[in-house]
């Protein structure tokens, strides 16, 4: 029954999870709903307009209204040029507001420092602080003016439409005609699965299919050398010291090495995932969704290997135990005496090998590190942001609010959700005394991984965009080992001769695998073709039938122009529009300004917009200000 459930539980939640995502992409209006990818666009010069062309190309061709073309240029040569400029930028237009106590410390005379001290200064400056400022004797406009001029394009673009409609009768076009002529090419164009916030525009032109799944192959290796290092340099100090413990006369090891135990497993997981973090990130993906998808699926592996590499471990340390404590089967043979092949059916084996199966997965996977997290995450980074700000004055605007953030939301948490999933069907496979306790903890854990994760998006992070279903496809894929791992188990558990059939040796290994990876094919395939047809009918709602794109990016500030560094730099100084296109950074909504002309509609409240820094503010109606701030909030504190 188990089985059963789980394999009807898990397809009823691949069908509820479409049909929400269904529900919510036909109540909302997004970019995505505007634009069209462009794939065979040919290499354009930095020196032209190229954007304007591309744009004159599909009206005529689809005589359909284009707000605009953000084309991918390959920059990767200069992206720290680019970046600099950027912050460069945002740092000139953004108020400083200040504090009264920095207002003091400021005019305060500057106290003598030694020789050293100004050394260490200068050297946390150099770890915690981008020096962005222009060289000296070099023209910063001149500098980025001629990179944008050197610069060449990828053959990918998008292209936004004035209406869904007119995207859709394009998109059809060109299908029909198999593309649109460009400059003795055929550009083709296709629906986006991302917004404008999910796309990354600095891997466009330096990357390929094939060397994308190299990467992952060399990321592959890098995961097993991770794991290597975890194996020789904290699990095995471990091992060994629990191998050649004294289990004479029943002794057995105390809490101190359980406690070594969870640590050495909390240090492995989160090795893992730095270095899937950062394989993800190497392969340079162009999308957000598949850069998610990779890293969970790879997490995942990773702490399954390092699950299956235990076992193996604790397999020769638990028969070195029962040895060690003269364990027999239930016939009376000593365990020494019994076969490879039946040692891991043996009851003392079983039953040691549940008990550490029990301690890998709680506390040390399921609560320990979801209770470090608050802590890693959110609390000692902010903490120690507030320090380097505190301590640094020349670290201020947008550098200093960056250090003061909340580490962004990843997709992270699938896998180990996963992981927690398949420790505790591994639990199956052993004597039922640790069942129910483990899955009393399994909940306990998840409902407070669902608690700080629920407030860690409402009130820590700045924002997530997740565009597609992509990421939870591939959790749903997932899953399916973990149910294939149930049924292998029913096979094992039932082999006892009361079912029709007593399997030995090598063939009961067999078996479970054949129930293993037959269940994946077929689940596989009723993931693949069966759940799709419970979804839901596309009903566009008649309030956002009319929507056009103006009517959203003056609500959204994230545009496929506004997030595209290139393209807001050429319009600056390459088209020279006025106002230019303005880049996109959270929170710096207010620095964005409407020009139609371009695409740009998206103007900021008034309220939103903070003090200007030309406002003169004296000293002491700012201590005044704060001292009521202050008085308010120790009132509220109070009551």
């Amino acid at each position: 029954w188990i089985y059963i459930l789980s394999f009807i539980g898990f397809l009823l939640h691949s069908i509820r999870q479409l049909r929400n995502f269904q529900t919510e992409e036909m109540e909302t209006k997004t970019m995505g709903d505007f634009s069209a990818f462009i794939e065979g666009l040919p290499e354009q010069k930095g020196t032209i307009f190229a954007e304007e062309n591309v744009k004159a190309a599909i009206e005529k061709a689809t005589d359909q209204r284009v707000v605009g073309v953000s084309i991918a240029w390959d920059y990767q040569k200069d992206a720290e040029l680019v970046e600099d400029t950027l912050a460069r930028q945002v740092r000139e237009k953004e108020p400083i507001i200040t504090s009264p106590r920095s207002i003091e410390r400021a005019e305060e005379e500057p106290k003598e420092r030694s020789q050293f001290r100004e050394k260490l200064e200068a050297f946390e400056l150099s770890l915690f602080h981008d020096d962005i400022s222009a060289k000296e004797g070099t023209d910063p406009t001149a500098e980025i003016t001629e990179a944008l001029k050197n610069m060449t394009s990828s053959s990918n673009a998008v292209v936004v439409f004035e209406t869904e409609h007119m995207r859709d009768t394009a998109v059809e076009l060109s299908s029909k005609q198999g593309g649109i002529p460009f400059e003795g090419a055929q550009l083709t164009l296709e629906n986006l699965e991302c917004e404008a916030d999910t796309i990354y525009w600095r891997n466009f032109g330096n990357t390929t299919f094939w060397l994308q799944v190299w990467r992952i192959v060399k990321g592959m290796g890098y995961i097993f050398l991770a794991l290597t290092m975890w194996t020789m340099v904290f699990y095995l100090p471990y091992a060994y010291s629990v191998y050649t413990f004294n289990y004479d006369n029943g002794q057995q090891p105390g809490i101190v090495y359980s406690l070594a135990f969870t640590i050495v497993v909390v240090i492995g997981n989160a090795i893992m995932y730095e270095v899937c973090s950062r394989i993800a990130d190497s392969v340079q993906f162009k999308f957000k969704d598949p850069r998610e998808s990779l890293y969970m699926i790879l997490y995942t592996i990773a702490c399954t290997l390092n699950i299956l590499l235990d076992f193996a471990l604790t397999f020769v340390i638990t028969y070195k135990v029962a040895k060690g404590l003269d364990f027999r089967t239930f016939h009376g043979v000593p365990i020494e005496h019994v076969g490879q092949e039946g040692r891991f059916e043996v009851y003392a084996m079983q039953r040691l090998l549940g008990q550490n199966a029990f301690m890998y997965a709680f506390p040390s996977t399921y609560l320990v590190p979801f209770l470090i997290e608050p802590f890693a995450t959110i609390y000692l980074p902010y903490k120690l942001g507030q320090i380097i700000v505190r301590c640094h004055p020349e670290i201020q605007g947008q550098e200093a609010e960056d250090y003061l953030a909340c580490i962004p939301m990843d997709m992270g948490r699938y896998a180990d959700i996963i992981l927690n999933i398949i420790l505790g069907v591994v639990i199956l496979f052993f004597p039922g005394g640790y069942n129910h306790t483990l899955f009393f903890a399994l909940a306990f854990s998840h409902i407070w991984i669902y608690l700080f994760d629920h407030v860690k998006v409402l009130r820590g992070i700045k924002a997530c965009d997740f565009a597609s279903m992509e990421v939870d496809w591939w959790s749903q894929v997932m899953l399916i080992p973990c149910c294939g791992t149930l049924l292998a188990c029913l096979v094992f558990k039932a082999n006892t001769g009361e079912y029709g059939y007593y399997l030995q040796g090598n063939w009961l290994f067999v078996a479970c695998c054949a129930a293993f990876f037959g269940h994946f094919a077929v689940h596989l395939a009723l993931l693949t073709y069966v759940v799709p047809l419970f979804g839901q009918k596309h009903e566009e709602f008649s309030d956002l039938a009319n929507m056009t794109y103006a009517d959203l990016n003056q609500q959204e500030p994230d545009s496929w122009f506004s997030t595209n560094p290139i393209h807001c730099l050429r319009s600056q100084f390459i088209y020279k529009h006025e106002p230019p296109c303005g880049f996109y950074f959270l929170g710096k909504e207010y620095l964005l300004q409407v020009n139609e002309n371009i695409g740009c509609f998206y103007e900021p409240e008034t309220s939103q917009t903070p003090p200007n820094s030309d406002d003169n503010m004296d000293l002491e109606q700012m201590k005044a200000h704060f001292t009521r701030f202050s008085a308010r909030f120790t009132t509220l504190r109070a009551s």
